[in-house]
């Protein structure tokens, strides 16, 4: 994996589509709305436009303490104060800011509203991404040596492949499972490109298209 990435790309290249809700909605549809897109986090409403965000440690922290989360609202909940970046940061100083914070997503903002929500997984799918301005003959992102061009190339084909299926269903559970992927090719350094393929064969039914009545993709 590149990790001059860090250092040479902004946050404004790891923004993702993210979901605003109301502080009014309950924590079971908070918690509901948060399974539906893979535990993502979410951006709060606020009546001066402050950055705020529900994440699913709030959720936990409910849960752990005994409660319910019946009659309860994200507004009970959710952190008002939050560190927020701003698009022009480096993904290197995001990583940094969720490490020391021991957090896993930043608000970001810009001219006092929030533009986006960035968390580790985005800025791992960015640091897979191809160089914008590649040397001749090379399309792709450096990996651990031992990591052989042919599941490099995989990688990349189906990660292009899952930004497809999140582009038409609004879904991430490609990119979810793109993640463990490359993991497994970072830690199993004897997997071929046919065993990664067959990874990707055995990844969940999509869930949105599951709802509508259709199987996987």
């Amino acid at each position: 994996m590149d990790s001059t990435v860090l250092q040479t790309a902004t946050v404004a290249k790891a923004l993702q589509p993210f979901v605003t809700v109301s502080p009014d909605l309950p924590l079971t549809e908070a918690a509901a709305l948060m399974r539906e897109h893979h535990g993502r986090a979410l951006v709060v409403e606020t009546d001066d436009g402050s950055p705020a965000i529900f994440t699913e440690h709030d959720i936990v922290k409910v849960v752990g303490a005994g409660e319910s989360l019946e009659g309860k609202t994200v507004g009970d909940h959710h952190t008002s104060v939050v560190v927020a970046a701003t698009p022009d940061w480096s993904l290197g100083h995001a990583v940094d800011t969720m490490n020391t914070g021991k957090f896993r997503h930043l608000v970001v903002v810009e001219d006092g509203r929030t533009v986006g929500l960035i968390g580790m997984r985005e800025i791992l799918l960015t640091m897979l991404e191809p160089d914008d301005h590649p040397e001749p003959n090379q399309d792709t992102v450096e990996f651990g040596s031992l990591v052989h061009e042919a599941a490099v190339h995989v990688l990349h084909n189906l990660r292009r492949n899952a930004k497809q299926h999140m582009a038409a269903t609004k879904c991430f559970c490609e990119l979810d499972w793109i993640e463990v992927l490359i993991r497994q090719a970072e830690e199993r350094t004897d997997l071929t490109a046919e065993d990664l393929e067959q990874l990707w064969d055995q990844r969940p039914p999509c869930p949105v298209l599951h709802s509508m009545g259709g199987g996987g993709d």
